[in-house]
Order: structure tokens, then C-alpha cells, then sequence
């Protein structure tokens, strides 16, 4: 469950029902959560973007395709089966 809706919803219901009931502290309640959650949104959207940026994938430059990493070459001898 994302903790940031639900606390962007009850600050905005809280505040609407302070101004709905006439009764100051729970607007100024409502105010302060409309704050915490926009620190909320702030905060996952800042790790979406670092995680966007470590997911990058790498690849070796001028020995492969584009897209492509390079593969090790095999150091044995294929064709005869023996060393020398």
C-alpha cells in the first residue's frame, strides 16, 4: 500500500471537514498534512529517479555491437581436443 495517498487524503478531508465544522485546529491539522504528504511525494519520486539511474545498463565500449556485451574468448583448443 503507498503511505503517500491515504496521507494526502485524510490531510485534505480533515482540512475541508475543519472549514465544513468551523473548527480551526482541525484545519491547521489538515494544513500541516497536506505538507507531510507533499514531503511524502517528494521523497518516492526522488527514489524512482535514483532507481531509474542504477538500473542503467552497462555495456563494454568498442568490442561489442551496440546492446551487446562482450563475451570471453575460450582459451582452449576446440579443433584437436589435446594441448600441444
Amino acid at each position: 500500500m503507498e503511505p503517500r495517498l491515504p496521507v494526502g487524503i485524510y490531510a485534505v478531508t480533515t482540512h475541508e471537514l475543519g472549514r465544513a465544522t468551523a473548527t480551526s485546529w482541525m484545519t491547521s491539522v489538515g494544513r500541516w498534512e497536506v505538507w507531510i504528504a507533499a514531503v511524502f511525494w517528494a521523497v518516492v519520486f526522488a527514489a524512482m529517479v535514483a532507481a531509474r539511474l542504477r538500473a542503467r545498463p552497462t555495456t563494454a565500449r568498442g568490442s561489442a555491437g551496440a546492446g551487446q556485451t562482450a563475451r570471453p574468448q575460450s582459451t582452449a583448443s576446440t579443433a584437436t581436443g589435446a594441448l600441444p
